[in-house]
């Protein structure tokens, strides 16, 4: 896939970048972005907070960010991924939609067997995320090719490697 000049065209009511080419959202999780080409936009990948995402091979072009990586699960999301989490919070109590599709027995526990014990694998914690083998270039705007230093992405139980500044 080409994906490009993904970007703001008026103010936007909400600051920071919002538009991305892959936007993965509130935890969102076991998604693959592989061997695209991401170029002249605003952010390449909002990564969410979430588990198990892949982002291998890419080649990100003059965007202002190219990944952008937090842990909101661990942190202004934390009361919905937590296993005692309120009743109060309603949908946005994760337990309660998990408990609601009885993911610890079959068909939800086969399909999604990860799942099954995510309360006892570092609950809120963005782990088993990828950012591997991509390329960047930075050549036409002073951008970055990521918003977390590697230390930051271990201590998530995430890996972030062999990641390369070169113009194509």
């Amino acid at each position: 896939n080409n994906i490009s000049n993904i970007l703001a065209t008026e103010r936007l009511a909400q600051a920071g970048m919002s538009q991305s080419a892959f936007y993965l959202d509130d935890q969102m999780s076991g998604w693959e972005g592989v061997g695209n080409r991401i170029s002249n936009s605003q952010q390449g990948v909002l990564l969410g907070g979430g588990r198990r995402n892949q982002f291998k091979n890419n080649y990100f072009e003059n965007n202002i960010r190219d990944i952008a990586f937090d842990n909101r699960g661990m942190t202004w999301e934390n009361p919905s991924c937590q296993e005692n989490c309120s009743a109060d919070l309603g949908t946005s109590c994760f337990r309660l939609a998990l408990e609601a599709v009885n993911y610890k027995n079959p068909p939800y526990s086969e399909r999604f067997p990860e799942i099954v014990d995510i309360y006892e694998n570092h609950p809120c914690v963005p782990v088993g995320n990828e950012i591997v083998g991509n390329l960047y270039c930075h050549a036409l705007v002073a951008g970055e090719f990521i918003n977390r230093d590697p230390g930051t992405v271990t201590s998530w139980h995430s890996v972030l490697s062999n990641n390369t500044e070169r113009c194509l």
